[in-house]
């Protein structure tokens, strides 16, 4: 424990507390966490626990070690109110922070169909269960019995007579959002400590009103708190809570697979954690998370420094993987978190030189057509190298087109027929590194794995040469791009890296020259050496980043098990 006039003695119980410099120590009085008494000494190794004498420290300890984390959490910061910044030094790969949520209630924001209301799995018209008591859906009789909905909102719904259609739930936002406000308004009466645990995030009040909400009705939720529910809770409590939910809440959906997408077991959750919050004042982020338990319904999230952080410097997580450009990653940052961003990526025409929200000139043919203003959703597109510019209206209508066409693309009957229809897009309208054109790059790996198959190289044949090729050329293109905005350690560079390598793994075991009982020649011993370098290079950065995956419902997970697999018989295979 540090105090300004460093007459407490170093605490360390498990060599949990590290010791820091007196630059980043909190100048504000708070209370003790044992007796409530004014103090300014805090633990070292977080600076968020205060004690007001090392004996209480030690006492708290039990506590407080399952949350003491190298970040602290900055409340009012002027532009984005609620940021985490790093406590101490941090460097790439170390566990910034793990932590349960406080507040667990079926997806509010992805398009999951009917939803299962004890374990939050996707359901369909044919295996959704109404409940027994209440009528609303359920996966089953496990759900029947005891889960998140018989223990919130399930007896409340028998008693007022609250009817579901549940071919009607299926894609309801706002029905799934009542029911996770109502789940939050539970609390306050049955969980306290949650509820002011909750109360400590940030609603967006001021920033919600200047911001149309589009996909949920506030006035909606407040009738059916009120009336339906028959809850006597003030409108502007049910607001809060509302913007708690809608702005600090994070999708286990969002976990969309590589190769396929979430299946039927996983749990489609919205989680709200006392700590992690997204999306940080800097759309490069230098910190990524994992959310653990979609199987069980044991959430917890992990998050990683992609990058060396250093102390005092705010932490940023991405909240999507897919690249996207800046005048979309802004609308949804302003729209779904209430944030302005101003970060020099936004403020940025060429976006830090890669390009991605940007056309082709069509009147010189070389120039790139860049936002006027990147902090305008609707700026003027002008040619940094003629005079052409053309209307944001123009410029989403190019889109839409060039986007029907990559989707026909992903749609050929061959893979050589796919790459040869993204090309002629990319040549005409768009350019290699633009948005479009990289998530339609990753498709096609995502295609590519699934031909060669996903979980197995022992049985690859020669004629898949050429699609190897491709794998390791698209690869690398996709890399050289995310290494500028995703720099370090993320779940985007390790899926591209599991793809490069096993482009490069499997081109070695099929060239016959390369196995041990060929002969080999002196530059073919140099290309031998060289491929195998490679290879180990980027899987072992490609299993550092993995790694952090221990849940077994994550592609994650899987592609570190095929990959650690593959480590093993790359070594025994071939012969330097």
């Amino acid at each position: 424990m540090e105090k300004r006039n460093g007459n407490f003695a170093d605490f360390d119980a498990e060599d949990k507390t590290i010791p820091r410099g007196p630059e980043s120590w909190p100048s504000e009085i708070q209370q003790c966490k044992v007796c409530d008494n004014p103090t300014r000494s805090f633990c070292k190794s977080c600076s968020s626990a205060f004690y007001c004498c090392k004996d209480h420290q030690k006492a708290h300890w039990k506590i407080h070690k399952n949350e003491c984390f190298p970040i602290r959490v900055v409340v009012n910061d002027p532009s984005f109110g609620r940021l985490m910044v790093a406590s101490q030094d941090l460097t790439q790969g170390q566990r910034i922070l793990e932590e349960v949520p406080i507040l667990i209630t079926p997806n509010t924001r992805s398009e999951n169909g009917i939803t299962c209301l004890g374990c939050c799995k996707k359901l369909t018209l044919t295996t959704a269960v109404p409940c027994i008591r209440c009528g609303w859906p359920l996966c089953g009789v496990q759900c029947d019995m005891e889960s998140l909905h018989t223990t919130n909102e399930c007896i409340i719904f028998k008693e007022r007579a609250i009817q579901s259609s549940m071919g009607n739930l299926g894609n309801s936002y706002q029905t799934l959002c009542e029911i996770g406000v109502l789940r939050m308004l539970l609390l306050i009466e049955r969980e306290p400590r949650l509820w002011k645990r909750l109360l400590k995030l940030d609603s967006f009040k001021q920033t919600r009103k200047q911001v149309a909400d589009k996909m949920f009705n506030l006035n909606s939720i407040i009738c059916f708190i009120r009336q339906e529910v028959s809850m006597d809770i003030e409108e502007d409590l049910i607001d809060t809570a509302f913007g708690i939910l809608r702005g600090n809440a994070f999708d286990t959906s969002d976990y969309i697979g590589f190769i396929d997408c979430c299946s039927d077991s996983v749990r489609c959750a919205s989680v709200i954690f006392p700590t992690a919050i997204l999306p940080g004042i800097n759309c490069i982020p230098n910190a990524y998370y994992s959310i653990q338990g979609r199987q069980d319904g044991k959430f917890k999230i992990v998050c990683i420094a992609s990058v060396d952080i250093a102390n005092n410097e705010p932490i940023s997580m991405s909240y999507e993987d897919d690249l996207t450009g800046t005048f979309l990653r802004r609308r949804v940052k302003e729209t779904v978190f209430y944030q302005n961003c101003t970060c020099k990526l936004c403020s940025d025409p060429t976006e830090y030189g890669t390009y991605i929200s940007s056309l082709k000139c069509t009147k010189c043919k070389i120039g790139y057509l860049l936002a006027s203003n990147p902090l305008s959703l609707e700026p003027e597109w002008k040619c940094n190298n003629c005079k052409c510019s053309i209307t944001h209206l123009k410029m989403l209508d190019t889109l839409q087109k060039a986007k029907l066409k990559l989707q026909s693309c992903i749609n050929q009957t061959t893979l050589e027929k796919s790459l040869e229809s993204m090309r002629g897009v990319t040549r005409t309208l768009l350019h290699e590194n633009h948005f479009l054109v990289l998530q339609t790059e990753i498709e096609i790996c995502r295609r590519i794995l699934a031909v060669i198959g996903f979980y197995e190289i022992k049985n690859i044949i020669s004629d898949v040469s050429r699609i190897l090729e491709n794998l390791i050329e698209i690869s690398q293109h996709l890399l050289s791009v995310v290494n500028v905005l995703r720099p370090g350690y993320n779940r985007t560079r390790g899926r591209l890296l599991y793809c490069l390598q096993f482009g490069i793994l499997v081109s070695i075991l099929n060239d016959q020259t390369l196995q041990e009982d060929q002969p080999s020649t002196e530059s073919m011993a140099i290309t031998k050496k060289m491929k195998m370098e490679q290879l180990g290079r980027v899987q072992k950065e490609a299993e550092a980043i993995l790694s952090v995956e221990v849940d077994e419902s994550t592609e994650e997970y899987r592609m570190l098990k095929t990959l650690r697999g593959e480590l093993k018989l790359a070594g025994k295979t071939i012969h330097l």
